[in-house]
């Protein structure tokens, strides 16, 4: 498939001063037109930093981002204007304007296109129905909504324009677990029948995985392994992401290590800014090799470990 977004060596700092730290290091990326690609990791490894960049809420400090070959970062790589990206956020409540209804938070996206009234009524009952809601929700403000009824309400946002892609950070973390498998199959639906690419950032491994082909694992602002679902799951290079694995509730105990303590996962977290690994302090694997950071290398078809000791 064509490459619609490629970063390269993408890195961002922020705050300001004193107070001013990395948090993406060097980060490489290529995005497939069409492809439903998965990021995972814990609170603070530069996930949401990462979604926001692909869809130009957030500068960058240096490196490239290429849209369709052509740069989108001016000349010192401080920013990036991808055009059609679109994002749903974990808090849908704070996504949508309360004073508004939902016809007129749904068709904001096509008020900024110019389109007619005419044409945002027609896509507004389209794509209400679409997500599985009532023509007559058209009416409600937000407030009138229960949580899962406002997160199909920014979904329907995100898509109502024709988007080249959709960021789901977190976006059904906050809602019920019933609830949970309808979004997850209504995203499932949209994306194959759009065709649109399709960036979903979650901390729990089984649901990016049902929902996604190839995922990223996250840690201290790095891209420590990239892989399809299944091979993590099933040969996993990384320390980490077998931590990870093994902390994830629900697994056939089978397939959990019995030697990973629940506060495992709740160590030290080491800034990109330090050198070497930035997973070292947490992992039984260290060397005084991991005190130099490790280059992202291939370990089999489409898999690659950032790690100086990648599991057999």
């Amino acid at each position: 498939m064509p490459e619609l977004i490629r970063l390269s060596e993408v890195c961002c700092d922020l705050g300001r001063g004193a107070q001013r730290r990395r948090v993406l290091e060097a980060v490489n990326l290529s995005l497939a037109e069409g492809e439903c690609l998965g990021i995972v990791g814990e609170s603070g490894s530069g996930k949401t930093t990462l979604g926001r960049i692909l869809v130009g809420l957030q500068t960058i400090s240096a490196g490239v981002i290429r849209l369709r070959g052509d740069s989108v970062s001016d000349d010192a790589g401080r920013g990036t204007r991808p055009g059609q990206m679109q994002m749903v956020f974990q808090d849908s409540a704070r996504s949508l304007n309360p004073r508004h209804t939902v016809f007129d938070n749904l068709i904001e996206p096509l008020r900024l296109r110019g389109q007619t009234k005419t044409e945002c009524l027609a896509a507004a009952q389209h794509w209400i129905e679409r997500v599985g809601l009532r023509q007559d929700h058209l009416s409600h403000y937000p407030r009138q909504l229960s949580g899962g009824q406002k997160q199909r309400v920014c979904i329907a946002r995100a898509f109502i324009a024709g988007p080249e892609l959709v960021v789901c950070d977190e976006a059904i973390s906050a809602l019920d677990v019933s609830v949970q498998a309808q979004i997850l199959h209504l995203l499932r639906q949209l994306q194959a029948e759009t065709g649109v690419t399709m960036v979903f950032i979650a901390h729990d491994l089984p649901i990016v995985r049902a929902l996604t082909g190839r995922i990223l694992v996250m840690y201290g602002g790095q891209v420590l392994e990239s892989a399809d679902g299944a091979v993590l799951f099933e040969a996993a290079a990384h320390p980490y992401t077998r931590d990870l694995i093994a902390a994830t509730p629900g697994l056939d105990p089978a397939r959990r290590r019995r030697d990973v303590r629940s506060d495992q996962l709740q160590k030290t977290v080491l800034s990109p800014a330090n050198s070497g690994c930035v997973y070292r302090l947490r992992c039984d694997r260290v060397s005084d090799r991991c005190l130099q950071a490790p280059a992202s290398e291939a370990v089999g078809p489409n898999h690659e470990v950032k790690c100086w000791h990648p599991l057999t």
